[in-house]
């Protein structure tokens, strides 16, 4: 289940766009309304990151260990850095697929953020994901869908960034000349 090889700037595009469409499809399946855009933001950067935000998400853990997941990889160290700048990425993806017609936004909506929705013929190419990945986020949002689909956006926000491992010294150590990684490993 574990990349090998990294994915073309195409394929992390379509990569980005079926991991929202299948948020998107449990949130339908689960609750009668659209999804706020600010909370769905959150709702996909849990999927990206589900390790670091399981603390926050009841049974997620489970769901991890039993897809093999539970090993931290690189991309955990950069969760904090990514929130950052995660909402100008989603919006691209659901750009993308609005374009495509697989996404919509709901002009009824009544709420601060727009109300967005899969549509018929993004529910459909949902159901044809069958990779052991997609059986992992499907059953990942619906978690963090239930979990998460009457907590304030705000409250989200703030306990997400509470618990996002500080990983500075990590990461500078990541930073640290080759040559030095080589003493190390010589030791």
């Amino acid at each position: 289940m574990r990349r090998r090889i990294p994915l073309s700037p195409s394929q992390s595009a379509s990569f980005s766009m079926g991991r929202q469409l299948i948020l998107l499809d449990c949130w339908s399946r689960l609750v009668d309304s659209p999804v706020e855009l600010e909370r769905a933001i959150l709702m996909d950067f849990a999927l990206q990151h589900p390790r670091s935000v399981s603390s926050l998400v009841p049974g997620l853990d489970v769901v991890i260990r039993a897809h093999g997941l539970q090993d931290h990889d690189l991309s955990e160290l950069f969760a904090q850095r990514r929130l950052r700048g995660f909402r100008e990425s989603f919006l691209v993806t659901s750009a993308e697929l609005l374009a495509r017609n697989l996404l919509s936004e709901d002009p009824t909506y009544k709420a601060e953020s727009p109300g967005l929705k899969i549509t018929p013929d993004g529910s459909q190419i949902v159901g044809r994901f069958t990779s052991p990945l997609s059986i992992f986020l499907r059953s990942a949002a619906e978690l963090i869908s239930k979990a998460w689909q009457r907590r304030s956006i705000l409250a989200l926000a703030s306990d997400i960034r509470e618990v996002l491992p500080d990983e500075s010294s990590a990461i500078a150590q990541l930073e640290t000349p080759f040559g030095v990684w080589l003493e190390d490993l010589d030791g």
